[in-house]
C-alpha cells in the first residue's frame, strides 16, 4: 500500500500563502503565527508533485534551522521509519523524496 502523507490543516492565513502562484509571495506576521510550517508544507506539496524539484530553506544558525525546520519535517515526513516518504542526509544537509527531489538546508 502506498504511503499517505497525512498533514494537519492549514490555518487561514497559511491556506491563502500555500494557495498563492505569484511568483514571489510575502508571509510575514509575529512570532508563532505558523509562518516556517507555512514554508514547510509548500515546500513538501512542491517536492511531491514535481520530480527533481529543488527547495532551499535558509536561517541565520544551523540550531534555528535545525529546530525550526529539520526536525519538524522529519516527524511530517516519518524520515527513519520504514513507511518514510523522504530521506535525511545529515551530512549533505538534505531531505531528498523518491522522486529526485530535495530540500535543501
Amino acid at each position: 500500500m502506498p504511503t499517505k502523507l497525512l498533514l494537519p490543516p492549514p490555518q487561514p492565513k497559511q491556506e491563502l500563502f500555500l494557495n498563492d502562484h505569484h511568483k514571489y509571495v510575502i508571509f510575514g506576521g509575529s512570532r508563532g503565527g505558523g509562518k516556517s510550517f507555512a514554508l514547510d508544507l509548500k515546500g513538501i506539496l512542491a517536492c511531491e508533485k514535481y520530480s527533481g524539484f529543488k527547495y532551499t530553506i535558509l536561517r541565520r544558525t544551523f540550531p534555528e534551522l535545525k529546530d525550526n525546520h529539520i526536525e519538524p519535517l522529519k516527524r511530517i515526513l516519518r524520515v527513519g521509519e520504514k513507511d518514510a516518504l523522504a530521506r535525511y542526509n545529515a551530512s549533505d544537509k538534505n531531505m531528498v523524496f523518491p522522486n529526485g527531489s530535495v530540500i535543501r538546508f
